[in-house]
């Protein structure tokens, strides 16, 4: 077993609902794309690694839920925490 996280013991995964993304997406590759989501006033940086074909329901100004792990971004010892979306699905 690899410690804190490895084989038997996979990165936690989160449910948000009823997100917004604020100032819109930058895309990084043809799939994979950067936005900042925002949920109750608290803004966050999030990226969603193969999830170019869902960057609509991002940028049509409706909620949405998103599935996520939290990484650390930076360089050395300052990290800053960013959202690592698995998926992202429309709020009905």
């Amino acid at each position: 077993m690899l410690a804190p996280f490895g084989y038997y013991n996979d990165r936690p995964l989160f449910v948000a609902r009823g997100v917004k993304s604020v100032n819109g997406i930058k895309m990084i590759s043809n799939s994979t794309f950067k936005f900042r989501v925002m949920q109750n006033n608290f803004v966050i940086d999030a990226i969603a690694p193969s999830l170019a074909n869902k960057s609509h329901l991002v940028t049509n100004n409706k909620s949405f839920s998103v599935i996520y792990t939290i990484d650390g971004i930076g360089q050395g010892n300052i990290k800053f925490p960013q959202l690592n979306i698995k998926d992202i699905a429309p709020d009905d």
